[in-house]
């Protein structure tokens, strides 16, 4: 699918803030934009209720990290360890999260990512975000959080799409919904990365098949880059049909007799 076809639009204006490069993972630095993210949107949702503060984080670690299990440590730490890091993170109403609270969101991907089978981070309680890498951070959750809340409001999160799952994909999540577009998000120094614009698209084609009929009325899809202060939005009536169709049979593998929605003019 041609990068082309999708419009651009600014998560924030007059930001002025360059982001220079990490000295952590990439992967651990997207996952934590994507907790911390997910993490503001349901407290704000639900009135930044202290009491709720570990029920909403929990939460927030499921959307993020779906299938990886957080819990599994194996021989790379222990129960007590995730909780630490669990109280270490604190989300204030109409402020940023400090230092502290990053690092710790970033050892929790660190931990999530190696129980999952990547096998990149031998020991995640070792993982330290610097100054410069949890200020990066902060300014790519305050983007994320500030296009939502110009976009929004977020209808759904991590929300399932029944109905919309095939032969050869049985479960998922969709991460964000606004109105009639499905969201993903990405903290690539490339505008659309080839696997997250597929990983959309996917979720997209689920959406439209599903039997809700809030995620079976989408018609756009997005990719949010708060790295490059930037989102990219395509109506799906300018996806060329047989793109629409392999993804249908050859990658959700829904059966030929199944209900084929065709995106729609918006």
């Amino acid at each position: 699918m041609p990068a082309g076809i999708f419009d651009p639009v600014p998560l924030t204006f007059r930001d002025g803030r360059y982001l220079g490069q990490d000295n952590i993972g990439w992967d651990i630095v997207e996952s934590a934009v994507s907790l911390l993210s997910t993490l503001v949107f349901l407290n704000e949702r639900n009135g930044y209720m202290y009491e709720r503060k570990l029920m909403e984080l929990k939460e927030a670690e499921r959307i993020t990290f779906q299938r990886l299990r957080i819990k599994s440590l194996d021989t790379y730490g222990t129960a007590s360890s995730i909780d630490a890091f669990e109280d270490g993170i604190n989300c204030r109403y109409g402020g940023d999260f400090d230092d502290a609270s990053v690092d710790n969101a970033c050892k929790l991907a660190a931990y999530a990512l190696t129980s999952g089978g990547a096998g990149r981070y031998a020991h995640p309680s070792r993982i330290r975000a610097n100054d410069h890498t949890c200020e990066n951070i902060r300014i790519m959750v305050r983007r994320t959080v500030g296009f939502f809340a110009n976009m929004g409001p977020v209808t759904r999160i991590g929300f399932d799409m029944p109905g919309g799952y095939g032969g050869r994909i049985t479960e998922g999540y969709g991460n964000y919904l606004t109105g009639s577009t499905v969201w993903d998000m990405t903290t690539s120094t490339e505008p659309l990365p080839k696997d997250k614009v597929l990983q959309l698209l996917v979720r997209y084609v689920m959406c439209r098949h599903s039997d809700d009929p809030e995620i079976g009325s989408v018609t756009n899809m997005g990719l949010v880059n708060p790295r490059l202060n930037c989102a990219y939005i395509v109506s799906g009536s300018r996806i060329d049909p047989s793109v629409i169709e392999h993804v249908e049979k050859e990658i959700v593998g829904y059966r030929p007799d199944s209900t084929v929605r065709v995106p729609i003019n918006v």
